[in-house]
């Protein structure tokens, strides 16, 4: 079957049905990427909060390692031993003398205070050439600076390199923070360095942000967990953001849980409403558009063939209704009546003609008879 050979009515409701699905299609598919939208928002903005404590964190490890690094250098022993570095290389005594110096910063303050997890001191002369490191902390620890601070404090000049420096880096793909501080009074003598390992002191976001917190070295390596760390669903949205280095590599892999379940519930409750509202807009607007049309289609249209079949069985109307209307539909009913008009003339004469008591014929203009009385 064909279009042509359906009845209008059918046809104009089935596209009517189908417009008012295709709202609803539409309208469930505009939910589904406007919750979309709004996962990614609420991932976007949760992962800048994630950034802005971490650098609030980096930010009080810079302060806490540059009072612990203060502390030392004003052990005189410390003092002594880095300006003696300064005008000659340390003996193998004096190595050791300063190792055990630094060796006991493991063992007060801050670091048994559990405020960080303090990974080695180490001393520098003037020109970050190495003098010693403490004995305790990581085992095989490279005597060097890192690179990325080695590179910036050796371009400092004048009263910048009275400045403590603080940077993360990493090696071997773990993390560390490191605070360069400067050793003198009016002349430099060397530096104390302090090396920490940040991820101690990020875990704290998660008592900050009130939500669950995994810290992952580069290598997937854990280095920490929340107790209440829940696993995967729906209802848990997981937030990943890369702490980085100054140039802009990777150092931590910190990721964020949070409990998304009102935001869903609420989420769900306007997409039903939205979703609710098309189909309530599709019903009404199908109801009222084939009310509309039954009364100024559909029913005329069926008066419309009711005349035309009384006047093929001989009856004869002198109105019809619609000829006022000024559409297709009132061209129609107009030319009816002028075809009724013509009719009843035309029978009026034919009736005429039968009641001659002579014979009549009429021909066309080919000679084709047409009446005969």
């Amino acid at each position: 079957m064909v279009l042509k050979d359906l009845s209008s009515k059918p046809l104009i409701i089935a596209v009517l049905v189908g417009i008012s699905i295709a709202a609803i299609a539409l309208s469930i598919f505009a939910s589904y990427q406007v919750k979309l939208a709004a996962m990614d928002a609420q991932t976007k903005t949760l992962a800048r909060v994630v950034e802005v404590a971490s650098n609030e964190v980096i930010s009080e490890l810079f302060v806490t390692t540059s009072e612990l690094a203060q502390s030392i250098q004003k052990v005189k022993a410390v003092r002594k031993l880095i300006k003696k570095g300064k005008k000659a290389p340390l003996n193998n005594a004096q190595k050791s003398e300063l190792a055990a110096e630094l060796s006991q910063q493991f063992r007060q303050r801050y670091v048994t205070a559990g405020i960080i997890d303090l990974v080695k001191v180490r001393a520098y002369d003037k020109k970050l050439r190495f003098l010693g490191a403490s004995k305790d902390g990581l085992e095989n620890f490279p005597t060097t600076l890192p690179q990325s601070i080695d590179d910036q404090a050796s371009k400092r000049e004048k009263a910048d390199r009275f400045k403590p420096l603080g940077m993360l880096w990493q090696s071997d793909k773990t993390a560390y923070y490191s605070l360069l501080y400067p050793v003198g009074g009016l002349s430099l003598a060397g530096y104390i360095e302090v090396v920490v390992a940040p991820a101690h002191n990020l875990k704290t976001i998660d008592l900050v942000l009130g939500a669950p917190l995994t810290i992952r070295s580069l290598d997937q390596q854990e280095l920490y967990q929340s107790n209440n760390w829940a696993n995967i669903s729906d209802a848990i949205l997981e937030i990943d953001y890369t702490l980085k280095l100054p140039n802009g590599e990777p150092a931590l892999d910190l990721v964020l849980q949070e409990d998304i379940t009102a935001f869903l519930n609420s989420l769900a409750k306007t997409q039903i409403l939205t979703i609710g509202l098309f189909v309530l807009l599709g019903v009404v607007g199908v109801s009222v558009a084939l009310v509309l049309l039954q009364i100024n289609l559909f029913g005329p249209m069926k008066n419309l063939q009711l005349v035309m079949s009384a006047v093929a069985s001989g009856e004869f109307y002198s109105e019809v209704k619609g000829s006022r209307r000024k559409d297709e539909l009132g061209s129609m009913t107009n030319a009816l009546l002028y075809f009724i008009f013509i009719f009843k003339d035309n029978s009026r004469i034919k009736q005429s003609l039968d009641g001659v008591e002579k014979g009549i014929a009429i021909v066309d203009s080919s000679n084709k008879l047409i009446y005969l009385n």
